[in-house]
């Protein structure tokens, strides 16, 4: 196997390309639909969070939230609450508490 072979026998580009076609299927275009949108931003706030970056999940969550396309799910106001009480911020948790029951009652 030459220079810019891999295991498998898959040169680096084949390779590449592959680990491409993997990525794309996460990343997520503004212009898709706001639930599509709001799985992404569920998962990549995960992910920040058990890496403890809870401001990156937040910042996140927060753009999902003020969207003008309509109210976030619930499953978003649940993160951001999460998030919230994992940084001390009991008045914003008190706050998306009080939205929840106003968009979900």
């Amino acid at each position: 196997e030459g220079a810019g072979a891999l295991k498998g026998g898959k040169g680096a580009l084949e390779e590449l390309h592959s680990a491409w076609l993997q990525v794309q299927q996460w990343v997520v275009a503004k212009d898709q639909k706001l639930e599509t949108q709001a799985k992404h931003a569920l998962v990549l706030s995960a992910h920040e969070r058990r890496h403890g970056r809870p401001g990156a999940a937040m910042a996140e969550l927060l753009r999902i939230a003020k969207t003008k396309e309509g109210p976030p799910s619930k499953k978003v106001i649940a993160e951001i609450r999460s998030v919230c009480k994992q940084m001390g911020w009991a008045h914003l948790d008190e706050y998306y508490d009080e939205v929840t029951f106003k968009l979900f009652p």
